[in-house]
């Protein structure tokens, strides 16, 4: 069985508008939440980001990069994970990926901070591999104005 990520009351197909509050427009709630399983458990769980406001340089400069694996976070894990003093991202990271079966990839705490670099287009290619190595991605695309 291959792994899924789909989006929580919303098609990650289809891209999603970020109101003023960071709220997702069409979603109940305005949660931004991406829900993940691996039958065969996981491996990877790669992000990418692509976004014409949120380049590189930027992303450096708020102690982040375009491309990671939360499987393995190295020294992005206290940028990414949840810390016991309340920062960081909250992401699933490490052992809260690897080998488990259901991810939960809660964004909405991350989505107001799109706001900040005004109207763009924001893509997240997530890619979940499992340990029989079968791979599949889907871009959650985030729209700002």
């Amino acid at each position: 069985t291959v792994p899924t990520i789909k989006g929580r009351g919303f098609d990650i197909k289809v891209a999603q508008n970020v109101n003023k509050e960071g709220q997702l427009e069409n979603v109940s709630g305005g949660n931004c939440i991406v829900d993940i399983t691996a039958p065969m458990r996981f491996a990877h769980l790669y992000v990418k980001i692509s976004s014409e406001k949120l380049t590189p340089d930027v992303l450096e400069s708020v102690g982040l990069v375009s491309e990671f694996d939360l499987a393995y976070p190295g020294d992005l894990a206290t940028k990414l994970g949840k810390n016991e003093d309340g920062t960081g991202l909250g992401f699933p990271i490490g052992d809260q990926v690897i080998g488990q079966k259901t991810l939960v990839f809660d964004i909405t705490g991350f989505t107001p901070l799109l706001n900040i670099y005004g109207a763009a287009t924001h893509r997240f290619i997530i890619t979940a591999v499992d340990q029989d190595g079968t791979e599949v991605s889907e871009t959650l695309t985030l729209i700002t104005k």
